[in-house]
């Protein structure tokens, strides 16, 4: 990566793909559960969660608008009392960098030549 330009448009690419093939292998547990290994919240969640909170933050909640297990899954979580201990007020990106959302998603726009 060029620090000063940022990631290539196929680096962009490869990694949105990624999330949508991540979300895709998501959807079928999601749409019979309400955690990704069943009924019980578990590890398997903690480890995808953060990603998924950090791209939302982002503005690439597009990725998964299709998947409606994947919706509902993080609306389940994000309710939990615990999600707002461990993302607590000002810990977001966003939160910390007024404008980072917009940003992303207008460089990204540029470097595709489509909106989300």
């Amino acid at each position: 990566m060029d620090k000063t330009k940022g990631f290539s448009t196929d680096k962009l690419k490869n990694a949105e793909d990624s999330i949508r093939k991540t979300v895709a292998r998501m959807e079928p547990a999601l749409a019979a559960n309400d955690y990704l290994l069943g009924p019980t919240l578990t590890l398997a969640d903690f480890c995808v969660l953060p990603a998924m909170i950090r791209m939302e933050d982002l503005g690439y909640e597009f990725l998964w608008k299709d998947k409606p297990g994947v919706r509902a899954w993080l609306a389940r979580i994000k309710s939990r009392p615990s999600f707002k201990t461990a993302f607590y007020p000002g810990s977001l990106l966003s939160e910390q960098y007024p404008g980072i959302r917009e940003e992303h998603q207008t460089k990204r726009a540029a470097a595709f030549g489509d909106a989300a």
